[in-house]
């Protein structure tokens, strides 16, 4: 603590890491490969990954074409099931794996070899969502109808038109439907599973989904009646229902905006009884807001990004917890809990 004080680094802040020291503080690292030949250093983690993919990439170049002709598959129409990872080669005793997954190309799917096991499990999640489509696709043509016309919602144009919303309701349903999952490993019987289950729910989703859509729309519709309430209320309208809302609100979670939009209703008549009130419940949520601001403005990784996802849910319940409590909360909120989320957050990779 004494050494981060020295160069001026704020040890009270929960988000300091190595990349604040000056260089020279920072440990070397050297990995060795066979003959304990050393085969990269460096002081900074992302720029020995760097140096140990080039050198992978250099003495694995011939093998990793090798083994792709075996693994990949363009245009496939039925799965087939895939290990979560193959050999390819050895480079100076260390292991190089290839993660086989799914890769979405327009309205085609291929099976494709990648380096990374991420970037597998995110190019999987399109390819398997367009192959579940395609195995259901008369379902779904019957689901984007019954969609229906948006066109009498209020403010409709700020949210580019009729059918821009129905396009991103049915995207959002897909997701709902086939992409509840984590999308590895690869096999005929969980994509089979999936279509089952995706079967059973068919029948529900479109009466909720329209009904939470017209709920949202039409406290949207009250709160606009009565601007400048609190200073941050169009900022506020903005983070639960901007434009393209649905690309960024799970299905399970349109009910509880709505519920996030009528606190924020309530919230803005009572700013206008008594301000000052409301500006000493605004500094009870404002570090935790603050805080997920900075993730956002981060890459993630996969895990870490969903954690994100669900301090900002329980963020949101703790806002109706403060600012309309006789609404509810769908689970039990704190201080304690969301700096607990913080520092599980911040303990991850």
């Amino acid at each position: 603590a004494h050494i981060l004080k020295h160069y001026g680094i704020e040890t009270s802040r929960s988000d300091w890491n190595l990349s604040d020291l000056p260089s020279h503080l920072r440990m070397r690292v050297e990995v060795q490969g066979d003959q304990d030949k050393p085969i990269a250093t460096a002081r900074d983690f992302d720029q020995l990954k760097a140096k140990l993919d080039y050198h992978i990439e250099e003495t694995t170049s011939s093998a990793w074409h090798q083994v792709a002709r075996q693994y990949e598959h363009k245009d496939i129409t039925d799965l087939i099931d895939l290990p979560e990872r193959v050999e390819i080669s050895q480079a100076n005793g260390i292991p190089v794996f290839g993660y086989p997954g799914l890769k979405r190309d327009g309205d085609r799917v291929h099976i494709q070899l990648f380096k990374r096991p991420e970037e597998a499990e995110h190019e999987t999640r399109q390819g398997w969502i367009r192959l579940c489509e395609c195995e259901l696709k008369e379902e779904m043509k019957a689901l984007k109808k019954s969609l229906g016309d948006f066109k009498q919602m209020p403010q409709l144009a700020l949210f580019g038109g009729s059918e821009a919303l129905r396009e991103a309701a049915y995207k959002n349903l897909l997701v709902f439907l086939f992409d509840r999952e984590p999308p590895l490993p690869i096999t005929q019987q969980r994509f089979q599973n999936r279509i089952q289950k995706a079967q059973q729910q068919l029948q529900h989703v479109v009466p909720q989904m329209l009904n939470a859509i017209s709920s949202l729309f039409e406290t949207y519709r009250d709160i606009h009646r009565m601007p400048n309430a609190y200073p941050n209320l169009e900022s506020d309208i903005n983070r639960l229902m901007p434009p393209d809302f649905l690309q960024h609100t799970p299905f399970d979670q349109l009910s509880q905006l709505s519920r996030y939009l009528k606190a924020i209703y309530l919230r803005a008549e009572r700013a206008k009884i008594d301000p000052r009130k409301d500006m000493q419940k605004t500094e009870q949520i404002q570090p935790f807001q603050d805080a997920l601001d900075s993730f956002l403005k981060k890459e993630l990784s996969t895990a870490k990004r969903m954690a994100v996802d669900e301090f900002r849910w329980i963020l949101e319940e703790y806002r109706v917890s403060v600012f309309a409590q006789e609404l509810g909360t769908a689970q039990k909120v704190s201080p304690k809990r969301l700096n607990d989320k913080l520092e599980e957050i911040h303990g991850m990779k």
